[in-house]
């Protein structure tokens, strides 16, 4: 438990032997004051310049050597003992020798910044000038405790006391919160071992533990309560002598991310934040340069990354902007091939590619044409342009392996109310979910020279060609998208007949030919089956279901 004996306290106050010390730190805002398990930690710059603890009737006080490793400067021997006021004043004498020789060290050893930040956050809202303004109070720095056999760190543990006058005047009736801030100094701690994730995975662990929770607020409420007794929160003229006995029962966690480089990616990592049961993120941001902690300056986790969703998104690649555009217009991005996604370019505003683009996607016939009479490289084209006077188009071009696959789909229309316009998004969603399903399946099932195409358009009619089949001897039938997608799908998963033997379920297939159709699709089967090729027994199957579905139709 993080609080001090009454004893301890007693010395602490007007009259105590250690007073001297807490009347320094009351004149001394570059020192701070933190409450551990009966003892004392005072800080300076984020380094702890002095540790106080008793000893039966008096007390040890110690000053890191390490500070001073080259001795430079004469200090006090450490540890010295206090036993009256003299012995702390004597203390209180040596600060700046002390100091001193921690701005050295601090000199050569930059990696305490993100301490120093935290105590300038502590001082803003507990002892400055606009502490009694802002709307939280630092209640403990570094806070450390084992549970459940795991060790719980948290960078600041705040009350968010909210500094309109009925919630400080009726702290029973406004219960203040709690919260746990975790501090992120420059780009590079928002990843790796200690990344936003992990923390708050960890915190959302810890409070799933009611336990955890009844004693964390037990903690707090002491140590503020302490603090306060010890004049080491300010209040302004007016004071506040409103005692806070109890805290609500939701949790705040304030991500505090400090001097972010706005040219990193590295933000994107709250994109995988997930929402968690009992814990309310957010995220803290300057109040006009300065560290206070105003609510109107601590933002929601979601309304954070849409007002900064500039920076968060500056640096991302062009298939992260795709995805972030697309999803802006209410549906995600198709899963194009890793292959090729990274060599995504924008080249309009709504439009990426890999490849140059020799005709707008709107003319679809150039693209289908191009790759039935030429050779075409792999490539992969994303757009969302207008398609008409009042129609939008979605378009997913996809060359790659056997494949190609031709997406033209609508949304807009004269006449479509949001409803009608829900139905558009819902369809485009599918089907790029079932070309998603495709795409592996015909790299699993088809061989690299095959070649398999759907043309899928809500303008110009849908239809598809099976490897060895030839356009031309395929009539462009006004299927709706959807359906035609279902169907190759289909297709590509006829094989999948549990327990049939090759030759029964040819023989199933050739029931509704005629004559000597069913001659020559039996002896070519029978060929095949001597020669016990997998491949070639999928895909006269698949041939042969496909023609049986098409005469249907």
């Amino acid at each position: 438990m993080r609080r001090l004996e009454s004893e301890f306290m007693a010395a602490l106050k007007d009259g105590g032997i250690l007073h001297p010390i807490v009347n320094r730190i009351q004149k001394d805002r570059t020192l701070d004051f933190q409450i551990r398990s009966n003892e004392v930690h005072i800080y300076y710059r984020g380094g702890k310049i002095l540790g106080i603890k008793p000893n039966a009737k008096i007390y040890i006080c110690e000053f890191d050597a390490n500070y001073d490793r080259y001795k430079e400067l004469q200090l006090p021997v450490f540890p010295k003992i206090v036993s009256s006021e003299s012995d702390s004043r004597s203390i209180v004498e040596a600060f700046p020798q002390m100091k001193q020789a921690m701005d050295f060290y601090f000199v050569s050893h930059k990696d305490g910044s993100e301490r120093e930040f935290q105590q300038l956050i502590v001082r803003e809202n507990n002892y400055s000038i606009v502490s009694n303004a802002t709307d939280y109070f630092i209640v403990d720095i570094e806070y450390d405790s084992m549970a459940n056999d795991k060790r719980a760190r948290f960078d600041l543990l705040a009350i968010k006391w909210e500094s309109d006058g009925n919630h400080r005047k009726y702290p029973k009736k406004y219960l203040p919160k709690l919260a746990i801030c975790e501090l992120k100094y420059y780009t590079q701690a928002l990843s790796g071992k200690a990344g936003l994730m992990d923390h708050v995975k960890d915190v959302s662990a810890f409070i799933a533990k009611p336990g955890n929770v009844e004693q964390l607020m037990i903690d707090v409420l002491e140590m503020f309560r302490q603090k306060r007794e010890l004049g080491l929160v300010d209040f302004g003229a007016g004071d506040n002598n409103n005692p806070v006995e109890h805290l609500d029962n939701s949790i705040e966690l304030i991500l505090m991310l400090a001097n972010h480089d706005p040219e990193s990616t590295k933000l994107k990592n709250l994109e995988e934040i997930p929402d968690e049961n009992g814990l309310d993120i957010k995220v803290a941001v300057a109040n006009f340069l300065g560290y206070g902690l105003y609510k109107e300056s601590v933002y929601d986790l979601s309304d954070f990354k849409e007002k900064y969703k500039k920076q968060i998104y500056c640096k991302f690649t062009d298939i992260d902007k795709a995805r972030q555009l697309f999803q802006d217009a209410g549906f995600d991005l198709p899963a194009i091939p890793k292959e090729l996604a990274k060599r995504i370019k924008q080249r309009e505003e709504m439009l990426f590619s890999t490849r140059e683009i020799p005709m707008s996607p709107n003319f679809s016939s150039f693209y289908v044409d191009e790759v039935s009479n030429n050779e075409v490289g792999d490539y992969a084209l994303i757009s969302y342009s207008r398609n008409g006077a009042s129609w939008m188009a979605i378009h997913y071009y996809l060359v790659f392996g056997p494949l190609r696959m031709f997406l033209e789909l609508g949304r807009g229309g004269m006449y479509t109310d949001d409803e009608g316009d829900a139905i558009q998004v819902a369809n485009i969603r599918e089907c790029f979910l079932l070309a998603d399903k495709i795409v592996p399946a015909i790299m699993a099932m088809c061989k690299a020279n095959d070649r398999l195409t759907i043309f899928c358009s809500d303008f110009q009619g849908s239809y598809w060609v099976a490897p060895s089949q030839y356009t031309q001897k395929i009539e462009r039938r006004c299927h709706c998208p959807k359906d035609v997608l279902s169907e190759v799908l289909q297709w590509l998963g006829s094989s999948e007949e549990d327990g049939t033997n090759f030759m029964e379920y040819v023989l199933k297939l050739a029931e509704e030919m005629d004559g000597k159709e069913r001659e020559e699709f039996l002896a070519m089967a029978e060929q095949i089956d001597r020669e016990e090729n997998e491949f070639e027994q999928r895909k006269i199957i698949y041939l042969s279901d496909y023609r049986k579905r098409l005469d249907k139709k």
